[in-house]
């Protein structure tokens, strides 16, 4: 499973207002695709909105809230754990807070059975020659040859299937030790 999170912006208070995310099998063929905005009633910030771009009224106006968003994302996660698989993230430390910021917001809780694997991190162990100079989602994907998806960047679910590019591309190549 890899998963990706838009939000208000960066403090302790903020929230996801879009969530990403994308189920694989075991041969990296995709099973399953998650992609939607979380009603919120919090604007974001101005460095977040220029970065997602999503309407502020198309946030208020969605039908899912985020209590029930997270049972789904939770029962997602423990079924990838459960058989054996690996939840990814780019930069795992800020989604994984947010994540958990928002359930508590929403009057619920969130629990990572598992570490989340994150890619940022990983890839921050490979040598620059293997890597590139930046460990940005983008630069890394860049680097490594890949086709860009469809969609808009920071975007939850193109910068998911970004995410899951990159993680399969460069476990190919011994990055994560294979």
């Amino acid at each position: 499973m890899v998963l990706d999170t838009e939000t208000t912006g960066l403090s302790k208070s903020d929230v996801i207002i879009e969530m990403g995310f994308l189920v694989y099998d075991s041969s990296e063929k995709e099973v399953s695709r998650y992609n939607r905005l979380w009603r919120q009633e919090r604007k974001s910030h101005p460095g977040a909105q220029r970065c997602h771009n999503i309407p502020y009224q198309d946030v208020l106006n969605s039908p899912y809230k985020p209590q029930d968003e997270m049972r789904i994302l939770q029962k997602t996660m423990d079924e990838v754990w459960a058989s054996g698989g690996v939840v990814v993230a780019h930069n795992a430390k800020f989604d994984c807070r947010l994540i958990m910021q928002t359930a508590h917001m929403a009057g619920t809780v969130i629990r990572f059975r598992r570490p989340v694997f994150c890619t940022l991190e990983h890839s921050r162990r490979v040598s620059e020659r293997q890597r590139g100079k930046s460990c940005k989602n983008g630069s890394l994907h860049a680097h490594l040859g890949l086709t860009l998806p469809n969609g808009d960047a920071h975007r939850a679910v193109v910068d998911a299937e970004i995410t899951a590019n990159v993680f399969f591309e460069a476990k190919r190549r011994g990055w994560w030790g294979n």
